[in-house]
């Protein structure tokens, strides 16, 4: 399967797997294509490699997840075997073929609820250098076989430097079950905490690495206590300066902003 067929599937009617036996009126479906690279590239993760790929371990993929709730809403997650999304991306997906892969009501796929913690997979060492899915893939083909549920299918030079970082926030309220808030970069684990502590831990779902990659997303504490993931790490981002001691607080409050509305909504 080529991408752009991928990108036709997930584009489609799809609905919720996580609630398939209880909310007939759902629709969902589910899309794969092989991502990995044909030629040797140098590979991301650990600054301290000396060689570009060694050929294929495991082959790597990108997959998509597309829901469609009662009302026609629909909403489409996409991973993949790599570092991290940037905002290259298409906003706009193309009308699905009339034989799309699709499922409704009971008959979707029988796999249960799985809670889902989203984190950057870094378990093979700096001296692995084949393309691999680390311990993500393995454990996404494990479920697979498991539950018979497969899927179908420079900086320019002189330019003036950058004085905000804009950090995609996102949120998806799944009826009363649970609530995705997407954040974009690499979050410390503060959010998290902080957010469950707020709206409650068992129905709130954080996910880091959403919609951008574009550096770590320290919290007040990481900065205070500085270190790699509190500024160290900005020059292998080409950032000129560690974030401000108010990251925390705005990402939050925007958090805040996004759930009032959603609760309105679904309200």
């Amino acid at each position: 399967m080529n991408r752009r067929t991928l990108l036709t599937l997930i584009g489609g009617s799809v609905g919720a797997a996580l609630a398939c036996s209880r909310r007939p009126a759902w629709s969902a479906a589910v899309a794969a294509v092989d991502i990995t690279p044909a030629a040797k590239i140098w590979m991301a993760g650990y600054a301290a490699r000396t060689l570009p790929s060694q050929g294929v371990a495991m082959p790597l993929h990108a997959k998509a997840l597309a829901l469609e709730d009662e009302h026609g809403t629909r909403a489409v997650l996409v991973t993949a075997d790599i570092l991290g999304f940037t905002t290259g991306l298409p906003s706009v997906w193309p009308q699905p073929p009339s034989d799309a892969t699709a499922c409704r009501g009971r008959a979707c796929c029988s796999t249960p609820a799985i809670r889902i913690v989203a984190r950057l997979w870094t378990t093979l060492g700096h001296d692995f250098v084949q393309f691999h899915g680390d311990d993500a893939g393995v454990a996404q083909a494990a479920l697979e076989r498991r539950y018979r549920c497969e899927p179908q299918a420079a900086r320019h030079a002189g330019a003036p430097l950058p004085a905000a970082q804009p950090e995609p926030v996102q949120i998806w309220r799944l009826g009363d079950d649970v609530t995705l808030v997407a954040l974009g970069g690499e979050v410390v684990v503060d959010y998290a905490l902080r957010l469950k502590r707020t709206y409650g831990p068992a129905r709130m779902w954080v996910a880091g690495y959403s919609n951008d990659v574009f550096a770590y997303v320290p919290s007040r504490r990481v900065l205070e206590e500085g270190g790699y993931e509190g500024g160290g790490a900005m020059i292998y981002y080409g950032k000129p300066s560690a974030f401000a001691a108010s990251v925390e607080e705005r990402i939050y409050d925007k958090v805040g902003d996004l759930m009032r509305t959603v609760t309105r909504a679904t309200g």
